[in-house]
């Protein structure tokens, strides 16, 4: 779908309040973790604690129902190593970048698939309050995308249909050729991030060495 697809509605994208969204605090109870989960739609401010699996239901349930919509990539599972902290810490991370992204589309928040998640009610689980949706036909989703975005069929000309391929393509072509670039980079950012823990932990050693070392002149000092 075309950039100027989600220009067409002022309230398409959220900006600045998508950082009232926040995922914090993982805590395990009885062997499952679950994270402090905040947000605020057009009902207003709520709060609730997840698990991972409730948002990948989620995700999954948003792009059945939601084609055509960019929904952001939820960070995947991960069979072993779940209950390492720093495993736990990155997660929190990414799912609350995952949140923030989906925030920019206020139809997404606002939706009943997500409000299942977000505002449960009565007692229902996300996967249970999710299968009582009604099935959704093509033109369903197709009237569903049209209102949402605020984009019509007969507002496009074929002219500009075929503009919209041109760049789709161009830009595929050139998410290929960065992709390697961009991987590059990031396995040289991960060097980095090593290299300056390793390099922070060397100052700390070298403050320590120093308090001792004026410790021990003073020592000498006092006895002399």
């Amino acid at each position: 779908m075309s950039p100027e697809v989600f220009q067409a509605s002022s309230t398409l994208l959220m900006n600045d309040s998508e950082y009232s969204f926040s995922v914090s605090t993982p805590t395990e109870q009885g062997g499952t973790t679950f994270y402090n989960v905040k947000g605020t739609d057009a009902q207003g401010p709520w709060e609730a604690n997840k698990r991972y699996s409730e948002f990948d239901t989620l995700y999954t349930v948003l792009v059945k129902r939601w084609p055509c919509i960019p929904i952001p990539q939820l960070p995947p599972k991960k069979a072993m190593g779940g209950k390492d902290t720093t495993f736990l810490q990155d997660r929190m991370f990414y799912l609350q970048r995952w949140l923030r992204k989906t925030a920019r589309f206020s139809f997404l928040i606002d939706s009943v698939e997500f409000t299942a998640f977000s505002r449960p009610s009565g007692g229902l689980k996300l996967d249970a309050a999710l299968n009582k949706l009604m099935p959704q036909t093509t033109m369903a989703k197709y009237d569903q995308l049209s209102q949402a975005t605020k984009c019509m069929e007969e507002d496009y000309s074929k002219e500009r249909k075929d503009g919209f391929s041109a760049k789709i393509v161009d830009f595929i072509k050139f998410s290929k050729t960065a992709e390697p670039a961009i991987k590059l980079f990031r396995n040289t950012l991960a060097k980095q991030v090593t290299n300056k823990h390793a390099v922070n932990l060397g100052y700390g050693e070298i403050a320590r060495l120093m308090e001792r070392y004026e410790e021990h002149n003073l020592m000498q000092y006092v006895d002399m």
